[in-house]
């Protein structure tokens, strides 16, 4: 009986312990991860519109309520530093190209401040999945200083502008300094209703000089709502073919052709194609060849979308083997080209048509007959010739 007391005492010793590895992580003790006293909301804070129109949220629910958790000193009950992070890898939101941030919107579940409000910062990295989750991984894109308003169960959003590379995740951080000496707390606002990747916490005065998974620290309830809003970067890219053919009501399929020789030359059509595969629409046309000049522009005016084409033709007398090369240039409308696509076309001029061996032959024996007759009158002269100086004997 003493045994089986010995063991469910072990059993209880040993979940306490678990219980507590977030008070293990506070170090010295002078600070530790608390939950925030059952926040009242306040009076609601103005809604800022985001600019962009996507938004990148692992969370399945918008809503703030109490029970964050922060790291903040044990003597004053004031937040220390805390980072709180999401990651959103770009792929993820169906996004293939670049994206362009706008805002960040954090939700705050309480922030009090001395003089009704508190400093932080917004931070967004971009970070290699292949490295560990750490800030020596994290490259810095963009970052300002917000103030945040006294409130409570409520979401704020902060402008911010970065460029995010094609292929990246983004990593979104809202950094809350030590507030015990201005008499500052801030507790993030957050929900236990699911998310679709971790919520972070990097908090060095409780042991976590980088950012943990909040379930990896005794605190799996604790889902942060942090979305980061913006627009899918708008990337310039198309495609150019030029093509030949005879037929000039319609464009070939090909970039060479063959023609026959002699006269005064032959007529081809040039087809000259453009098809925008970027992301942006293509405005300002210039397309020239370096055989017939300046075709189209400069800066020819003409929407051409994302997913959309355009092209027209131009016939021209060709009276030798030709190559020449187009260059179709799409600039910004001041002068700079944004990007251009160059092909070539080839018209072969066939050589002349040999004369048949068959035909030769039968012109030789007419070529033969004055030759003959010729002939004769030489032997008939001579004979005369002959004949007389005998007679002169």
């Amino acid at each position: 009986m003493k045994k089986r007391s010995i063991i469910v005492v072990g059993i209880l010793v040993f979940t306490i312990a678990l219980l507590t590895v977030p008070l293990v992580l506070a170090g010295d003790g002078s600070a530790s991860f608390s939950r925030n006293s059952a926040a009242v909301a306040a009076d609601p804070i103005e809604g800022v519109q985001a600019q962009g129109a996507i938004s990148l949220t692992h969370s399945a629910s918008q809503a703030i309520v109490a029970g964050s958790v922060a790291c903040r000193n044990t003597a004053t009950g004031f937040t220390v530093a805390n980072g709180y992070l999401r990651r959103f890898t770009l792929s993820d939101f169906g996004i293939a190209g670049g994206f362009d941030v706008t805002d960040v919107e954090v939700g705050i579940e309480s922030a009090v401040g001395a003089n009704g409000t508190q400093p932080a910062t917004v931070n967004l990295y971009t970070w290699d999945s292949a490295d560990p989750f750490t800030y020596a991984n994290f490259a810095l894109i963009a970052s300002i200083d917000v103030s945040v308003p006294d409130a409570a169960l409520t979401k704020m959003m902060y402008p911010i502008v970065a460029a995010v590379p094609a292929g990246s995740t983004l990593v979104a951080e809202f950094f809350s300094p030590d507030g015990v000496t201005a008499g500052n707390t801030l507790f993030i606002g957050s929900n236990a209703n699911g998310q679709t990747d971790d919520s972070f916490l990097a908090a060095p005065d409780c042991g976590l000089n980088d950012p943990l998974p909040t379930s990896a620290i005794g605190f799996p309830d604790m889902m942060i709502v942090m979305n980061v809003w913006g627009d899918e970067a708008l990337v310039p890219d198309m495609t150019f073919d030029k093509t030949v053919g005879l037929d000039p009501s319609v464009c070939a399929t090909t970039d060479s052709v063959s023609v026959p020789a002699g006269g005064g030359g032959v007529d081809v059509t040039y087809c000259y194609y453009l098809d925008n595969t970027g992301t942006t629409t293509l405005t300002y046309h210039t397309v020239e060849d370096d055989m017939l000049g300046t075709l189209l522009g400069p800066d020819f005016v003409a929407d051409v979308g994302p997913g959309g084409s355009a092209f027209f033709t131009m016939t021209a007398t060709i009276t030798e083997t030709t190559v020449n090369v187009a260059t179709w240039s799409v600039s910004d409308g001041d002068g700079t080209v944004i990007i251009s696509g160059t092909d070539t076309a080839t018209v072969t001029q066939q050589a002349p048509t040999s004369v048949a061996l068959s035909g030769f032959e039968a012109q030789s024996t007419n070529f033969l007959l004055p030759a003959v007759f010729a002939a004769l009158v030489a032997m008939v002269a001579v004979a005369g010739l002959v004949l007389r100086r005998k007679s002169s004997v």
